[in-house]
């Protein structure tokens, strides 16, 4: 613990020109691990960024701990205005994607199955993983004048790099048996595959899967059909609960296209 929070008091390397802002950050920090987040954290934090300059180093640093302060306290739209500024910060850009992804799961979570959403009033249970870091995005975007809105999930595809987008299931929302949803590529045609994680955290797949071009196309899986990812239980089949589910994307590996390009997924659902 002593040695833990030593680590805590010593500013990373390349460490702004304001060594006392430095001290003061990391004695909140020590506070917060000592005595939990308060709204006093939240006052001092504030304070601190009111004073340093956003070219300042630190500024990142101190905007990233005053956005977990308020998610904490319950305060995610000022967390949100908090992780703009992390995220334009290469040494918390990380870090701050990972607390993004982590409160949009928590907003987007689903409750109870079974389970629909057509995309016309918000972004549904989607969320961008972090693990993915800038690969991609998610929103909601309109498609066109007869379509209306639907899931935009945008991705620059690389050689030998995935990307995904989750969605989180909360405790006790009920079994999964199929999933259907419409979903179409632009720009190129995309490879995709599904994955889920069990209540007890063993990880399940599809066969990997075209989307067509410029078409809308119906999904429709079943949850029997998913095969374990683990080579020494091929057998095994997704057991309780699910916690979360995953749409994989695997263009680079299965196609020679490369560049930015989109998925859309529309009418959404879960039995």
């Amino acid at each position: 613990m002593i040695r833990w929070l030593l680590l805590l008091l010593t500013p990373a390397a390349g460490a702004a020109e304001t060594p006392a802002d430095w001290a003061v950050l990391n004695e909140i920090r020590v506070s917060e691990v000592l005595d939990g987040i308060s709204p006093r954290s939240v006052e001092r934090l504030e304070a601190l960024l009111a004073r340093l300059d956003p070219m300042d180093r630190l500024y990142g640093e101190t905007a990233y701990w005053l956005a977990h302060a308020r998610v904490t306290l319950g305060d995610r739209e000022g967390a949100r205005e908090a992780l703009e500024a992390a995220l334009e910060d290469p040494d918390t850009r990380e870090a701050a994607l990972a607390l993004q992804a982590q409160m949009d799961a928590v907003l987007s979570t689903v409750d109870r199955l079974p389970f629909r959403h057509d995309m016309e009033d918000g972004r549904g249970p989607f969320v961008h993983s972090w693990l993915h870091g800038d690969r991609g995005e998610v929103r909601i975007a309109p498609v066109d004048a007869d379509h209306g809105r639907a899931i935009r999930w945008t991705s620059r595809i690389r050689d030998r790099q995935e990307d995904q987008i989750t969605v989180s299931f909360a405790s006790g929302a009920g079994i999964l048996s199929w999933i259907r949803c419409e979903i179409m590529s632009q720009a190129f045609p995309s490879f995709l595959r599904i994955l889920v994680e069990d209540s007890e955290g063993r990880e399940f797949a599809t066969d990997p899967f075209e989307v067509a071009e410029g078409r809308w196309t119906p999904l429709n899986v079943a949850l029997s059909t998913f095969h374990s990812t683990n080579p020494t239980t091929p057998s095994v089949r997704p057991r309780g609960s699910l916690r979360s589910m995953h749409f994989n994307d695997v263009t680079a590996y299965l196609s020679a296209d490369r560049g930015i390009r989109d998925v859309w997924i529309d009418n959404l659902e879960m039995r």
